[in-house]
């Protein structure tokens, strides 16, 4: 298992020497996405709950039917415009990440492919929202903390999303039943490789919250230091499953 995590990471440093500046289109395209996504979401959000506000928690009934049919289309606008621009932005790192590693596919077949798996995963993540709120909603109106139970199994679901569509992004072809197959049967392989990107990302925290600067200077030093990690982490994973699939 060792010899396997070192030859991964070695691979991985090969293919980062070799793509060059290349790696610069996943770091630019990364920083695209978190900023386009955030105005968009941020923008959405907003008008949301300015709704939400003005209606107060008497939205559901019959004389507000207008302003609930308001409700929902700004929330669906909102669910798939976000899908949309997180399909284009992360299925084109996704793909530029296995083509700096030599893995050559079609970009429109691949984003198509990307799209239909991600489909899937969104529903998920949109369960796990809408539970939730649901959770937060009750904890305000009952004016009591959410247990620590419901808060660790609700992360573990979080987790367990994140880890299965990782791998269906790390591997070809995507497929929901594959990465669920991959991830289970070789999880005693997979897990530790994930626990190495996690204690990266875990070691670039500290070291951001450690480091006492300015508001543009903390924003230099993450655009520099995690960007890149992404970029990394990502080839390391597609390089690592490739070997677990073989």
């Amino acid at each position: 298992m060792r010899l396997e995590l070192r030859n991964s990471l070695l691979a991985t440093a090969e293919a980062v020497k070799r793509a060059g500046w290349r790696i610069l289109y996943v770091i630019v395209l990364e920083a695209f996405f978190f900023i386009f996504y955030g105005f968009v979401r941020a923008g959405l959000f907003t008008k949301l709950l300015e709704y939400l506000s003005a209606l107060g928690i008497s939205f559901i009934r019959t004389s507000n039917l207008a302003s609930s049919g308001q409700i929902l289309s700004l929330a669906l606008v909102t669910i798939v415009s976000l899908f949309l621009i997180y399909c284009v932005f992360q299925g084109t790192i996704w793909w530029l990440c296995h083509w700096l590693l030599k893995v050559k596919e079609d970009y429109s077949s691949y984003l198509l492919s990307f799209s239909r798996v991600s489909l899937w995963w969104g529903l998920l993540i949109l369960i796990y929202n809408i539970i939730s709120l649901a959770v937060f909603i009750r904890s305000t109106v009952s004016k009591q903390p959410e247990s620590t139970a419901t808060i660790v199994l609700l992360n573990i679901f979080l987790a367990v999303i994140a880890y299965f569509a990782v791998i269906s992004y790390s591997t070809r072809p995507h497929s929901i039943r594959k990465s669920v197959v991959i991830g289970v049967k070789d999880s005693i392989f997979i897990i530790p490789y994930f626990v190495i990107v996690a204690a990266v990302f875990a070691a670039l925290y500290f070291a951001l919250s450690a480091v006492q600067a300015s508001y543009i200077a903390s924003l230099i030093l993450q655009i520099v230091l995690v960007l890149p990690a992404l970029a990394v982490s990502r080839m390391y994973l597609i390089s690592a499953l490739r070997r677990v699939e073989k």
